[in-house]
């Protein structure tokens, strides 16, 4: 990779952390469309505006936090706020999600 990106070996260390970083994200939004998916069909959304709500405010927080508090390189600081956000909107939603799957099962719906 050095060698043929011509990065000297610092630089590649710090270009290779944001990859690294943002792996988890399609995972991250693969469950929370599932979760809001969920929740649509039941027609329970406020939810999903909390979650929504929650991701923003995460991401500005980390964002300025890593970036101007902490002196986090740029795409460093803004795929971590990115993945951290997002996750934030998952782990609101878990037990939101998990409570309408049971009523649906205890009652035989779908």
């Amino acid at each position: 990779f050095g060698a043929i990106s011509g990065l000297t070996r610092e630089l590649q260390r710090v270009a290779l952390v944001p990859p690294r970083v943002i792996v988890p994200l399609p995972a991250l939004t693969m469950l929370l469309a599932l979760q809001r998916a969920v929740l649509m069909k039941t027609h329970r959304t406020h939810p999903i505006t909390i979650a929504t709500a929650t991701e923003v405010s995460v991401i500005a927080v980390v964002f300025l936090t890593l970036g101007w508090g902490l002196r986090v390189a740029g795409a460093t600081a803004a795929f971590t706020s990115f993945t951290v956000g997002r996750g934030a909107a998952n782990l609101y939603l878990m037990p939101r999600v998990r409570k309408v799957l049971r009523a649906s099962r205890s009652d035989g719906s779908s």
